[in-house]
């Protein structure tokens, strides 16, 4: 996100406020499918677990 507006980056990255958001992954060779379904079930970054993803297969 590329913003000068504080209220607005606030409020559209504030875990609490459930805002929808879209990460891209990169991945190198051919996933498993443990690795394929410990995606679909969320992965845990530096601040914390993912939801589960929306959607995607």
């Amino acid at each position: 996100m590329l913003t000068n507006n504080g209220a607005l980056q606030a409020r559209l990255t504030q875990p609490g406020k459930r805002t929808g958001k879209i990460y891209y992954v990169q991945v190198e060779g051919i996933p498993t499918q443990d690795a394929l379904e410990a995606l679909r079930n969320g992965v845990t970054l530096n601040d914390g677990p993912t939801c589960p993803p929306r959607g995607a297969g």
